[in-house]
């Protein structure tokens, strides 16, 4: 029976139970029967007992009548008068449904008193039954309606189901769509269970499965209603109905973002093929990528590349980044970010889509591409000798004299045609200076004996302020500046941005005293490049200095010997700062202990190790696919960036690729967190964690392993 008869019967039996009088409760079946009909709009009620007549508005007898008599006692009798106006498509074929007809007799049994206290007990329970049915199929309803996706939606109905059974403390559910399963917690195989299947056109099917997890007195289906089987099906039926149009719309708006990411790869090419300078270039592609995404108007782009950043309108910084790195053929890395400007309910975790991931992965090739053949071009363009005289004039004087970074490329120099650096400008408050050149002078004089072998140790030259800083690089050339992060972090931003302003192509390194005062000044870098990570920490010892000038002079020079090469992974200032002190302490004493003369000659032909810093897992493969048959060891961290991203396995993939290259290649794995022990002992690599008191020393010892097999 559905709610509205039972609604009816209940108000009724309301009404006896407050001793209403008869014409008073006439006068309510009244009403109730003719708002109650099927087609109450053009229905017509009289209600009779005994004497008592009540009638609805507009009563009269047509030929669509439905009549009921009954006995209130043998004396008083009672009838029902039900006619419709005018005829109908009549639902069934008849005005009447016979639902509709066991209203009526149960209306009369409720007038006449015939109705028992246990069959009115009954009643009521039934009702409250359809209740908690109607109730629980119009939450589920609602749930369905919502916009989120179809696994957020079933977990949620799943939870919803128990309150529509008769003993929902005692009931449990399990949905399976695909293969995707929700259950209730208490939710276990037991034998008193009810299950129904669904399917969807062109997707999965599911399943929907609810237990008792008791058993209790038999019903239509074991312990179970009619009625719970029918609302199964319905559910079932509603279920499926939700997710085929969840897998529709899911459809609908792939093709969408796919048509989007289509348009703005074809749209980057057509940038591309206007053949226009790189910053109109990548000003347009950075414009053109801001619809691309799922959601353009909280959308801003950002490229970066060479010190410059390309931005669409309205830019700024949120936590909600798509980044992307690529690297152009002069080592040089650039990145693409996409930020959102608000977190979208519906995105989960990860606001932005894997198809748009590959897209600004594509987007990145492109630009490469663009980029690589843009500096080509440039090239190209001059002549054959304006080259050749080029080279001549860069050999006959030494590097401190110019500053052509794309020369100091073509042609490193020195005595043996490598880069040296000879001139350093280092820029510090006065009595951190006084400290720093004192320490550096005497380690000069320590290391001299063995400058051959190095290429000298460069001249310091310290000024105390940015003004006098730009006033000594106007008057001499520098190879590259030092500054020296005091109290004043601000001070050593400006003094970054005054001297790249000014002379954008010189390399510049901040040295702070405190981890704490760490903080990004440049972004922008070469692949291969201590840049990568411009900070570093002072420790007090001198050859820090050192170590920072050889791996500058590393960069420069390792395209143009065969010596090999050592790789350092990592992403912490403080950490490198340590690292390449130890490794070229190292060296030197090992170099002075190993080499003889003869083999002094022999490592000067061959080239002392080259060590290439490098701070995520991009740069990182950059090197191994342009070095792997001189890389003579790798010492790489476990956690670092990886597609703009920390990735916990981020190390140990990176060494999976080289051993693919090369199974005998020694590889020394650090990291903070001791749980990576296990994993990367059983995978064969070398581990040692970065607390151990013997840190420093095991790496060292590693590389001077190394060294032994690769040079003597």
């Amino acid at each position: 029976m559905e709610f509205r008869y039972l609604d009816v019967l209940s108000k009724v039996a309301a009404k006896l139970k407050t001793n209403v009088s008869l014409e008073e409760l006439c006068s309510e079946v009244c009403t109730l029967i003719c708002t109650t009909m099927q087609y109450s709009e053009i229905s017509v009620v009289r209600v009779t007992v005994d004497s008592i007549t009540r009638m609805s508005p507009g009563f009269r007898q047509t030929q669509w009548g439905l009549v009921h008599d009954f006995k209130i006692s043998n004396s008083i009798n009672g009838r029902f008068e039900i006619y419709y106006t005018e005829e109908k498509d009549w639902t069934g074929g008849a005005p009447f449904l016979k639902e509709e007809e066991e209203l009526l007799n149960n209306l009369a049994g409720l007038l006449s008193g015939a109705a028992t206290k246990d069959a009115f007990q009954k009643l009521l329970l039934d009702y409250t039954e359809r209740l908690k049915e109607l109730g629980g199929i119009t939450h589920i309803i609602s749930i369905l309606k919502e916009n989120r996706p179809i696994q957020a939606l079933l977990s949620d109905v799943c939870n919803a189901i128990p309150e529509a059974w008769q003993y929902p403390e005692f009931t449990g559910a399990r949905i399976s769509y695909g293969g995707l399963v929700f259950s209730t917690a208490n939710f276990m195989e037991t034998p008193w269970m009810q299950k129904q299947p669904f399917e969807i056109p062109e997707g999965p099917s599911g399943q929907i499965e609810v237990c008792y997890t008791k058993e209790f007195p038999e019903r239509a289906e074991g312990p179970f209603l009619q009625e719970e089987r029918n609302l199964l099906v319905n559910l079932a039926q509603l279920i499926s109905a939700a997710a085929g149009s969840k897998l529709y719309e899911s459809l609908i708006s792939q093709n969408r973002e796919r048509l989007k990411e289509l348009k703005a790869i074809n749209q980057t090419t057509e940038i591309i093929t206007r053949g226009k300078n790189i910053d109109d270039t990548l000003q347009n592609i950075c414009i053109i990528l801001v619809d691309s995404l799922q959601y353009p108007l909280h959308t801003v782009v950002r490229i970066t590349y060479e010190g410059k950043e390309y931005l669409s309108g309205g830019f700024k910084e949120t936590p909600w980044v798509l980044r992307e790195q690529f690297i152009t053929i002069d080592n040089r890395i650039g990145s693409i970010e996409c930020y959102y400007l608000q977190i979208f309910s519906d995105a989960g975790e990860d606001p932005f889509l894997k198809e748009e991931r590959e897209m600004i992965r594509n987007i990145g090739r492109l630009l490469a591409h663009f980029l690589n053949n843009y500096k080509g071009r440039m090239l190209l363009e001059h002549s054959q000798s304006t080259i050749t005289t080029t080279i001549s004039e860069r050999l006959s004087h030494p590097p401190s004299e110019t500053r052509d970074n794309l020369l100091f490329s073509i042609a490193p120099q020195g005595t043996d045609n490598s880069y040296i650096v000879r001139e350093v400008l280092f820029i510090a408050a006065p009595y951190e200076a006084f400290a720093i050149q004192s320490e550096c002078m005497s380690f000069r004089s320590e290391i001299n004996h063995i400058h051959s072998a190095f290429g000298g140790v460069p001249r310091i030259t310290v000024a105390n302020t940015t003004e006098r800083a730009l006033e000594y690089l106007s008057q001499k050339a520098y190879d590259l500046v030092i500054i020296m992060a005091g109290l004043d972090e601000k001070n050593v931003s400006d003094s970054y941005s005054h001297i790249k302003r000014v002379f954008p192509g010189l390399p510049i390194y901040i040295l702070v005293s405190r981890i704490e005062s760490i903080s990004p000044i440049h972004s922008t870098s070469a692949a291969i490049s201590v840049k990568d990570n411009p900070v570093f920490v002072w420790n007090s010892d001198p050859t820090l200095i050192f170590a920072i000038v050889k791996l500058h002079e590393d960069t420069k020079n390792v395209s143009y010997t065969h010596a090999p090469i050592v790789v350092l992974v990592e992403d912490t200032p403080a950490v490198i700062s340590r690292i390449i002190t130890r490794l070229y302490y190292t060296v030197l004493n090992w170099f002075e202990e190993n080499i003889t003369e003869d083999k002094a000659k022999k490592s000067s032909q061959q080239g002392l190790p080259h060590l290439l810093v490098v701070s995520n897992y991009e740069a990182a493969i950059h090197v191994v696919r342009r070095y792997h048959n001189r890389i003579s060891c790798v010492i790489s961290d476990i956690e670092f960036s990886w597609s703009g991203r920390l990735n916990r396995n981020a190390g140990i993939d990176f060494v999976e690729v080289i051993r693919g290259k090369n199974k005998n290649l020694p590889c020394l794995l650090h990291s903070s967190d001791s749980s990576h022990r296990a994993e990367t002992l059983a995978l064969g690599y070398s581990f040692v964690e970065k607390g151990d008191p013997d840190f420093l020393k095991k790496v060292s010892t590693f590389v001077k392993d190394c060294l032994q097999v690769n040079i003597l």
